[in-house]
């Protein structure tokens, strides 16, 4: 799952933003400057939504914060990687040291997690085998990050005052090998 996807959102929603039809002509059919204004704001707001899925997928919080409000940035900065099960719970010594355990494995997480690279889940059965505490973590947030996909479904009531925007957006996140799930903040 996404570690401190919420958070995320929340900047998300509190950045980005789109809006249905805005009239960018007036009644006579001249161009209506502010009309023109608000509809390329609201454009720009969606436009940087679609740049944080990508990030959120990634758990970029570098990226994230450069595409953050100023309000949520420190917060965003410091978003923590995906949280990494023990090395026991995944596989034990014993289970390590059974004859096939490594082909077995790959087998296994290959069915259980098919976006995954053939190189992400062999660096993963490599740091069991060789119970290698500092690659398992690597490697099992490189199968984090290789499995999540974030995709913006809707952004809805932008509202635009000076420097500071607020939405409605809607992400769905599909994280390892679980369903996707559906999100909507507002901020």
């Amino acid at each position: 799952t996404a570690s401190g996807s919420a958070g995320i959102f929340a900047c998300a929603a509190a950045l980005l933003g789109a809006v249905g039809c805005t009239a960018t002509v007036t009644g006579d059919g001249h161009a209506d400057p502010a009309a023109a204004a608000v509809a390329r704001d609201e454009s720009q707001i969606r436009a940087l939504v679609d740049q944080e899925a990508p990030a959120l997928a990634s758990f970029d919080a570098a990226k994230l914060a450069a595409l953050t409000c100023a309000k949520n940035r420190d917060a965003v900065a410091s978003m923590p990687p995906p949280e990494v099960p023990p090395m026991e719970d995944v596989a034990t010594p014993e289970m390590v040291a059974t004859p096939g355990f490594s082909d077995a494995m790959r087998a296994n997480m290959s069915e259980k997690y098919p976006s995954a690279s053939k190189d992400v889940i062999g660096a993963l059965v490599d740091a069991l085998v060789a119970q290698d505490e500092a690659a398992y973590e690597s490697a099992f947030r490189a199968l984090v990050m290789a499995t999540t996909s974030v995709k913006v479904i809707e952004v809805k009531d932008i509202k635009i005052e000076g420097d500071t925007a607020s939405a409605s957006v809607t992400m769905q996140i599909q994280a390892g090998g679980q369903p996707a799930d559906k999100n909507t903040t507002t901020d």
